[in-house]
């Protein structure tokens, strides 16, 4: 069999837009097993500025001692600013072939000009280093949609691109 998984899971969900999820798994994909358990945890489901969560996974990949944890969360100092940080963290032990762990967090900002325009930036930190990139979106009822990216919104890609891209939909 090339892959097979068990994976039994409980969620609730409240009316105040709080949101719970628990859960274990048990795979096997390619000769290798993995089980593990993870918690999710959301609050302000239904507020699109300012809602944020917690999870959290542990268990085995590859043989190896498997961990993850993220954080996200949004703020709204003001109409129209918007922020959100997401920051995530995984590691994996010996005797896993990809033992070793990654990070990343990323900072979006967002600036609503109009309900139609928007500004907008990133900063992304990862172990390979850092990347930014900012955007203007003009997103209309009828007719054409703009989109002006400056620098290269690429995950892989670390350093500030000196790159203009215009795109029309």
């Amino acid at each position: 069999m090339f892959e097979s998984a068990f994976s039994p899971s409980h969620w609730w969900s409240w009316r105040s837009g709080r949101y719970l999820s628990l859960g274990i798994d048990r795979s096997r994909r390619e000769n290798q097993d993995s089980s593990g358990a993870y918690g999710y945890y959301a609050w302000n489901t239904r507020d699109t500025y300012r809602e944020g969560s917690v999870s959290v996974y542990r268990g085995v990949r590859d043989g190896g001692t498997y961990t993850y944890y993220n954080l996200d969360q949004g703020v709204r100092p003001r109409d129209p600013l918007s922020l959100r940080l997401n920051a995530e963290h995984t590691h994996l032990s010996e005797p896993a072939a990809d033992a070793g762990h990654d990070y990343q967090a990323v900072l979006t900002a967002s600036y609503d000009i109009t309900p139609e325009q928007c500004l907008a930036a990133r900063g992304i930190w990862r172990d390979a280093g850092f990347s930014a990139y900012a955007s203007y979106r003009q997103v209309v009822r009828r007719g054409m949609d703009a989109y002006v990216i400056i620098g290269d919104p690429d995950p892989n890609r670390t350093g500030f691109a000196e790159r203009v891209a215009f795109k029309l939909i």
